[in-house]
């Protein structure tokens, strides 16, 4: 039972360091790099600048020391974390369904958070934030249901007059 409470908690935790990655300015540069993939897949999670993969362990190790997390139940906990979000980037329509998409993230709600003009430009930085459960974007107004295949990546890398032609 601690092991699921740990979970959502720190779960909980990654939601909003999720979201301020997005808020922040030298942090959504670093986060970017995750986001400029065009072609969703296994792989696009493992897609980051160093730097912001150590803040993050930092961030959730300090977190889980503080709240009583034993070190072998972190290291599962972070294995099935990472596994589940591998699963979210892969790039296939693979609809959960209108109830268990709103109990875990599923790969189209996630879709939706790298999509372009929605993910970062969105409404207040973004939407669907959500690391495993999408509930926290429910509770906080960041989720957005639309099931439309949009564009992957960052504008950035759009040419003008819709982005700056970066490659």
């Amino acid at each position: 039972m601690s092991f699921l409470i740990y979970l959502v908690v720190l779960d909980f935790a990654a939601y909003w360091y999720h979201r301020w990655q997005h808020r922040f300015g030298v942090w959504w540069e670093l986060h970017a790099v995750h986001h400029s993939q065009q072609q969703m897949s296994f792989w696009c999670d493992d897609r980051n600048y160093f730097i912001d993969d150590f803040l993050n362990a930092a961030f959730l190790a300090a977190i889980s020391l503080f709240i009583g997390v034993q070190p072998s139940q972190f290291v599962v906990l972070v294995a099935v974390s990472n596994s589940v979000q591998n699963v979210q980037h892969i790039n296939v329509r693979l609809p959960f369904g209108p109830v268990l998409e709103r109990i875990i993230v599923s790969p189209l709600f996630h879709r939706r958070h790298h999509a372009i003009g929605y993910g970062h430009e969105g409404t207040r930085y973004g939407c669907n934030f959500g690391v495993l459960f999408p509930w926290w974007d429910m509770l906080f107004r960041s989720a957005s249901w639309n099931k439309k295949m949009e564009p992957t990546g960052i504008r950035d890398q759009l040419t003008a007059p819709e982005g700056e032609g970066r490659e």
